[in-house]
């Protein structure tokens, strides 16, 4: 379980902080020239921060599917 938590953490967070890096050794990316490749950036950022964000949602998933004492004490007391 400790595996599969450390791994979804790792590809939830990466996104986001590669495009950080991005940002931070190539700042001439974010003078943008068109509208639209402003409203990419701006998508892209959201679509990597809601990733990242997302790792929050999953864990108590994991834990429910691979804790085997969670599983069988939800279905004690149901």
């Amino acid at each position: 379980m400790l595996v599969v938590v450390v791994v979804l953490f790792a590809l939830c967070w990466l996104p986001l902080h590669a495009f950080m890096l991005v940002i931070d050794f190539h700042p001439e990316l974010t003078n943008y020239k068109t509208t639209a490749q402003k409203r990419f950036f701006t998508a892209l950022y959201y679509c990597v921060h809601w990733l990242a964000m997302s790792n929050s949602f999953v864990n108590p998933i994991i834990y429910g599917f691979l804790n085997d004492c969670f599983r069988v004490s939800c279905f004690i007391h149901v």
